[in-house]
């Protein structure tokens, strides 16, 4: 976020439990509101006001926030942790990257369905299928 071009052409808003210690750095930017975790009812609000979801996350399982922006057709440019890459509109390694794509490509709003190997019925699929084997 040290880039002033970024700052000024977005409005930043961190939420979730762990951006509290980052909050005193976040809140000198203009543009940035730090809000700490979200009620889980009005999470939805946020993410269809949202024009872009950051996911800037060094290690992760696969975050169930990127399941939420994917079908809330929100895009979605992540670090390369875990599977994220199969449901982000663009990729990035560093931080100088994540800025680099903030600056130069467009994004827009989607209408889509997550990918087979994603949707409940294949996931219902693998489980049993994980239990079949455990089980002899």
């Amino acid at each position: 976020l040290g880039d002033e071009d970024i700052r000024d052409q977005y409005y930043f808003i961190f939420a979730g439990e762990d951006v509290e210690g980052y909050a005193a750095t976040l809140k000198s930017f203009e543009n940035t509101s730090v809000l700490g975790e979200i009620p889980l009812e009005r999470v939805y609000a946020y993410y269809h006001c949202a024009d872009l979801y950051g996911f800037p996350s060094h290690s992760e399982g696969f975050p169930q926030v990127i399941f939420e922006a994917y079908v809330c057709g929100i895009p979605i440019i992540a670090r390369d942790v875990s599977d994220v890459h199969m449901l982000a509109d663009a990729i990035f390694e560093s931080d100088e990257e994540f800025a680099s794509l903030l600056k130069e490509q467009s994004f827009s709003r989607h209408n889509r369905d997550l990918p087979d190997e994603l949707r409940y019925e294949k996931l219902v699929e693998r489980c049993l299928s994980v239990f079949e084997d455990i089980s002899g």
